[in-house]
């Protein structure tokens, strides 16, 4: 079975080479602090094809990073290269499914000379489509070509983001054919074991987002293989794919200390990478596994997030793992607010599923309280004309794609309660600024990390106008403010409205930044008719939701966060009865 399966993938080889062309509530531990970045276009007919001269220029003793991106995503591409700069690695290729935005980054043409593009969309892929499905294959056919040219290639997602340089470890496991990032969100390895995952880990479902392949025939063979499954069935996923042929025929793990495993009727060593160090959205952004084990986080896949591309982009910006240009941290108009925090239900952190059904309540308690405070502090950023920073979001829940077990993903037993979460749990990033008709007003954000990021000028930081209730205590609760007090201070009165807003801060139109103390007190609206409902509208589009509670077939133990504004009594009862 096992030379079979090489005899066939071997055809395949010889037939195809005549084609080849937290915890806590603080920021996330890992932002790397990068230069400013101007990004250009490279003319199309610049873009050089890809050679196995180039190839092998570009890399650096028989190894080559690589990732692709077509318009819509040639930002990422952008950040992955200059982040892998930042941390040393320096043997990188990027491939350009069309014209592509660069700044000082190898590029190569994945499309034939004298066309644009590959003939996929230049926007989003969108998961599923027949666009996602041919990129894949687009995907997989690099992987053949430079391992076809001799060359170890770690093939990564261009929202694979290395927060730490990656070659030793891979250096350290030699006899590896292929190492593998999966989609586990727990690992059983001990507080400080930075290796590979047990040899069990390879029954867990492989993301395919980053991959290193070694030049070696049964890896050539493997890939070819893969390559020729995708060829015959047009709607096959390439990551399912990937993970089936692992499992054809035999299986067979190494001895103990080796972590690798015969795979692939044993014609195939692999390992897994360590989850807590090479994570998915998940464990990096919600249960912060790494900081648990005590472990360097060395990548970042921006996965299991929700809000598409806006939100994978905002993950990366909350992790200060995103480059922008200088304007985007310098403003100079900016508004933050203090949040008043949901209390947290004792003995949520061990509690079992029988007092879940109370927790998950006051999850939607506590976003609605957190969301009308929002509302009120992004209303005055418009009528002030400022862009709007976000708080920390508290969440007593987790979110997914189905019921969650004891307020976790199933399997994500690491997850502490409570947790910030990244703001896709609760809102649609990419519908804030989005322009739509209606007048509704656009409102331009930054991530609840902005005022800890060290690219954000101190004058941001310290330029400040505080705002607060007229009949309040001098002193914001403790622990809720992004500001070290000592600015000037206004006292206004409660519910003041747009306009009165707008004359007591006529005198601070070049302060950098105001502060609201407590906006949901200090907010009373717009005097101008269809003002309030405008921007109500705008804040209901901007929403997403919560998923959800275990209950019976054919009812809904979900929570949409609009219908909960709106609805509140109503969805709550609803909720309280399920």
């Amino acid at each position: 079975m096992r030379w079979l399966g090489l005899i066939i993938a071997c055809s395949f080889i010889i037939i195809s080479s005549c084609f080849i062309a937290y915890r806590s509530f603080q920021v996330l531990p890992w932002g790397i602090l990068a230069t400013s970045v101007t990004i250009l276009r490279v003319p199309t007919d610049e873009v050089p094809q890809l050679s196995k001269e180039l190839a092998w220029a570009a890399a650096d003793g028989g190894e080559i990073f690589v990732t692709w991106a077509n318009e819509h995503f040639s930002d990422f591409a952008v950040n992955w290269a200059l982040h892998l700069k930042d941390v040393g690695v320096h043997n990188i290729l990027v491939g350009a499914m069309d014209t592509l935005m660069s700044h000082d980054i190898p590029v190569f043409a994945m499309y034939e000379r004298n066309a644009n593009s590959t003939g996929l969309t230049k926007g989003d892929f969108g998961w599923g489509s027949p666009s996602f499905t041919k990129m894949g294959r687009q995907k997989v056919d690099l992987a053949h070509t430079f391992l076809s040219y001799g060359l170890n290639i770690t093939l990564a997602d261009s929202d694979a983001v290395f927060v730490a340089d990656p070659c030793a470890f891979f250096a350290s496991h030699p006899r590896a054919d292929v190492l593998a990032h999966t989609d586990k969100l727990n690992s059983g390895l001990p507080v400080g074991d930075a290796g590979l995952e047990e040899a069990g880990a390879i029954h867990a479902v492989a993301n395919i987002g980053l991959l290193v392949f070694r030049a070696r025939p049964q890896t050539l063979a493997f890939v070819a293989a893969w390559r020729e499954g995708l060829n015959q069935d047009p709607k096959a996923w390439d990551q399912t794919l990937f993970n089936q042929l692992l499992h054809v025929g035999r299986m067979t793990p190494e001895p103990a200390p080796s972590r690798l495993t015969r795979a692939w009727d044993d014609a195939l060593l692999v390992g897994i990478l360590p989850t807590a160090s090479y994570s998915s959205g998940h464990v990096a952004y919600v249960s912060g596994l790494a900081a648990q084990k005590k472990l360097t986080q060395v990548m970042v896949h921006t996965t299991f997030q929700y809000g598409g591309t806006p939100g994978k982009r905002n993950r990366l910006r909350e992790g200060m793992l995103w480059y922008d240009p200088p304007a985007y941290y310098a403003g100079p108009r900016f508004l933050s607010i203090d949040m008043q925090y949901p209390a947290i239900p004792p003995g949520i952190q061990t509690m079992g599923e029988e007092g879940m059904h109370a927790v998950q309540l006051a999850h939607l308690q506590g976003m609605l309280q957190q969301m009308l405070q929002i509302r009120a502090g992004m209303a005055m950023a418009v009528v002030l004309n400022r862009t709007f920073i976000m708080p920390k979001l508290m969440c007593l829940c987790d979110r997914y794609w189905a019921p969650l077990d004891r307020c976790r993903i199933p399997g994500a037993e690491a997850v502490p309660l409570p947790f910030t979460c990244p703001m896709d749990h609760v809102f649609e990033p990419g519908n804030l600024e989005q322009r739509m008709e209606g007048g509704e007003p656009m409102v331009p954000f930054r991530e609840y990390s902005f005022l800890g990021n060290p690219r954000t000028p101190a004058v941001v930081k310290d330029d400040v106008v505080v705002l607060e209730l007229a009949s309040a205590a001098v002193n914001s609760p403790e622990g809720s403010s992004p500001l070290a007090r000592s600015r000037a201070t206004l006292r206004l009165p409660a519910n003041s409205t747009n306009l009165g807003l707008q004359a007591a801060l006529a005198a601070h139109e070049a302060t950098h930044r105001i502060h609201v103390t407590d906006p949901l007190a200090l907010w009373g609206g717009w005097e101008e008719q269809g003002a309030n409902a405008r921007m109500a509208s705008r804040f209901l589009r901007s929403l997403g939701f919560w998923c959800c509670r275990k209950v019976p077939h054919g009812q809904d133990g979900g929570m949409g966060y609009a219908d909960l504004l709106l609805n509140t009594q109503k969805a709550l009862q609803r909720f309280q009865r399920l």
